[in-house]
Parts: C-alpha cells; structure tokens; sequence
C-alpha cells in the first residue's frame, strides 16, 4: 500500500476464539456445505462424512474446547487525493 502512494496504512489483525455459542460451529458448517464434494472426490464416505460431523457437534457442545478461527489480515489505507 506504501508503494502504491497511499498514506495512513494501518494493519488489523484478527482471530476470533470462542469457548461457547454458536459460532463454534463454524468449521462444521464448513465440512456440511463441502459436503458432497469431499464424498464426490472420495476423501470420506457418506457415512464417515456424518460421524465427523457428529464429532465435531460433540466438539462445539464442549465449553472447555477452545475454537480458533483462522487469522485475518486487514490493511486500509487513505487514497492520494
């Protein structure tokens, strides 16, 4: 951004965690909507897909299993005039 001219750049990092709610669940919703392409590309059976899945519910119930989101990098920056 420096090199492009652009002045203020400012960097924000960003991992979420979360010990409880609903946002656990994410990395299931996740392996649930690519779904029936890991069974198409045969890296799981129907069948495995739905015991994963089920562990993984077990997982987000589990108040003492932190969940870590991946870091996200955010960098603005103000254009010339």
């Amino acid at each position: 951004m420096l090199e492009a001219g652009f002045g203020d750049v400012a960097v924000r990092l960003n991992q979420p965690t979360f010990l409880t709610g609903h946002q656990k669940r994410m990395f299931e919703w996740s392996v649930e909507e690519a779904s029936s392409a890991l069974v198409g590309a045969g890296l799981c059976t129907a069948s495995e897909l739905q015991q994963i899945l089920a562990d993984m519910r077990i997982a987000a119930a589990d108040p003492t299993l932190l969940a870590v989101m991946p870091c996200m990098n955010l960098v603005t920056g103000k254009k010339p005039a």
